[in-house]
């Protein structure tokens, strides 16, 4: 067969190299899908993970607004308790003066009465 003066000669493969190359290329081409498989598995996992971080840094970010919100509920409660405690104080300073007072009213109290008392008896 000539072409434009050119002797065409086809060039046959011989059937044994087409079929290696051929499954090489296969094989090529399964390791390829199974790598881009494998790259869109991993990116799904990433986009997963990022997600469970962000959760849990919510998560974190709740708790600890929690537990400064409880601070602040226990700093006033301890506050509180101070001040409760100072009254409790102050009450009881005022009930010892206030019974040392009524020792002495009843010391003065049984005075008056021996004097009257004694009083009566001279009359």
């Amino acid at each position: 067969m000539k072409i434009q003066g050119l002797m065409y000669s086809p060039i046959v493969k011989p059937q044994v190299f087409t079929s290696d190359v051929d499954k090489d290329i296969d094989k090529i081409r399964e390791k390829r899908d199974s790598l881009k498989n494998s790259l869109s598995q991993n990116r799904d996992s990433q986009s997963s993970v990022k997600d469970r971080i962000s959760s849990v840094e919510s998560d974190i970010s709740r708790q600890n607004s929690n537990i400064n919100t409880e601070q602040s509920e226990i700093s006033l409660e301890q506050e509180k308790l101070a001040r409760s405690r100072e009254k409790l104080q102050s009450d009881r300073e005022k009930l010892e003066r206030l019974q040392s007072r009524m020792s002495q009213l009843r010391a003065q109290y049984q005075n008056i009465s021996t004097e009257v008392s004694k009083l009566n008896d001279v009359y």
